[in-house]
């Protein structure tokens, strides 16, 4: 620590200032950092799991709807409201279309992937099946439609409707995951957030502790020895050798002992009798200096 000792005060105490707004700044990107990994974590689970949830869930929804239709309309065999039932169910056609539009632009992973690739090819075999039955509504031959719907594309309808719910079942199960996981993401940060702002408390602490034995304690010991002069003790050894201004001081107040010892040499000497010492002038303001031949003239008189 000799080199920080050396500095001057001015730069101690930016660097001291410089090194708690380093601090301040790592935990704000932290903080940042953290944030934005949770948000990224949230809009995950939102975009994936609970939209997902939601358009499966209304696809599924539809579906139901259109078996609903169909059976309705077969079996009340009513050829006036034939173009009412067409309409409505091409209607919940193209809804569990769009719905699974939806769903399949949300996909992310393999696994999602896999489910809904194997709902595909069924849902679009059922179409067709719908498609055939409309065809028979349209004839009038209802025990056709019937056939259709009930034997030839029951199999099909029943794997479609189990994926629909397969599909709502995986994201449930991927949301509750992924809550869990952003819990965790959510605890591990404030964990970091807290040892961060502990540790930047802690150097923010032991710098200013530093700082201030650095400053405090050579004034301490310069006053010490200042008071120790006062009451005359000269025998004095100041072993402050630093740089900055608490240094220069020290040098400066090194110099007044010197200086002093000096003249109570002198004057020991006077007092002694010998009237011949030599006092040096150490410049023109020096009283001692400047007076000390009328001292020895007052003195031989």
């Amino acid at each position: 620590m000799k080199w920080f000792n050396n500095l001057k005060i001015g730069p101690k105490l930016i660097i001291a200032f410089l090194i708690i707004a380093l601090i301040a700044a790592v935990v704000g990107i932290v903080g940042l950092m953290n944030l934005n990994k949770i948000d990224t974590a949230d809009t995950l689970l939102y975009e994936d799991n609970t939209l997902s949830i939601a358009y499966s869930g209304n696809a599924a929804a539809y579906y139901q709807r259109l078996k609903y239709h169909i059976a309705e309309c077969i079996i009340k065999k009513d050829d006036s409201l034939t173009d009412n039932y067409v309409t409505n169910i091409n209607s919940d056609i193209s809804s569990i279309d769009e719905q699974l539009k939806l769903y399949e632009e949300g996909i992310i992973d393999e696994e999602d992937r896999k489910e809904f690739d194997e709902l595909k090819p069924l849902w679009e075999q059922y179409k067709s099946y719908t498609q055939e039955i409309i065809k028979y509504i349209r004839e009038g031959q209802y025990d056709k439609a019937e056939k259709v719907l009930t034997e030839e594309s029951a199999v099909i309808g029943e794997s479609v409707r189990d994926n629909l719910f397969d599909l709502v079942e995986y994201n449930q199960i991927k949301a509750a995951e992924r809550e869990t996981s952003n819990d965790q993401i959510a605890t591990n940060a404030r964990t970091l957030m807290i040892t961060i702002i502990i540790i930047g408390v802690i150097l923010a602490v032991v710098l200013g502790f530093i700082i201030s034995r650095s400053i405090s304690k050579p004034i301490g010991m310069i006053v010490d020895a200042a008071n120790k002069l006062a009451a005359g003790d000269i025998e004095i050894q100041s072993t402050i050798y630093q740089k900055d201004e608490i240094g220069q001081l020290a040098e400066s107040f090194r110099n007044l002992v010197k200086n002093t010892q000096a003249q109570v040499a002198v004057v020991e000497r006077i007092a002694d009798g010998d009237l011949t010492v030599d006092v040096p002038i150490r410049s023109e303001k020096d009283v001692m200096g400047t007076n000390s031949p009328k001292w020895c003239a007052i003195s031989m008189t």
